[in-house]
């Protein structure tokens, strides 16, 4: 028996949706908690795109280059009009991204690398980690180091099973 169930377009659709839903409710309904509740769910579903765009991604450097553009304009523009320094989702995202393919990195020289090549890329993973833990501490960035772990952690768990899909 085969189980059908929602595609990637509708799975996108949704995010869309609640995300909607969550910025009309902190915009023009902030008593009115329904709307963030819901909102909830677009986070989660955008974090596992972010992880499906690693995986199956051609020109990394494009995908990264256009979530953190994208993010910096929209940080400026943020900044601009509301004097919050808060840094937004695609930055979240961005990070997640730079730590997906460094994770990719390393376990494809721990496989295959020579033994310096393996602690080099152990080091600028553990060394990103790092960094970006103390970035989450210092400045106020969306869903913070967690939100930022979460299409780590998800690409790691698609990976399961498929290693040379996603990690080759």
């Amino acid at each position: 028996m085969k189980i059908k169930g929602l595609s990637g377009n509708a799975l996108k659709v949704i995010a869309a949706i609640t995300m909607t839903i969550d910025h009309v409710g902190m915009i023009l309904f902030p008593q009115t908690e329904i709307f963030r509740m819901i909102g909830r769910i677009a986070f989660p579903l955008f974090a596992f795109f972010v992880a499906e765009g690693c995986r199956y991604t051609h020109n990394k450097r494009k995908y990264l280059g256009t979530i953190l553009i994208l993010g910096l304009i929209f940080h400026g523009v943020f900044v601009l009009a509301t004097g919050q320094t808060m840094f937004n989702i695609f930055i979240t995202f961005s990070f997640s991204i730079m730590l997906v393919y460094l994770l990719q990195k390393a376990i494809k020289e721990i496989r295959e690398g020579t033994w310096q090549n393996r602690i080099l890329s152990g080091i600028l993973f553990f060394g990103m980690l790092f960094f970006t833990y103390l970035f989450t501490s210092l400045f106020v960035v969306d869903y913070g180091f967690f939100g930022i772990m979460i299409p780590v952690i998800a690409a790691s768990l698609t990976a399961c099973g498929k290693e040379k899909q996603l990690f080759s």
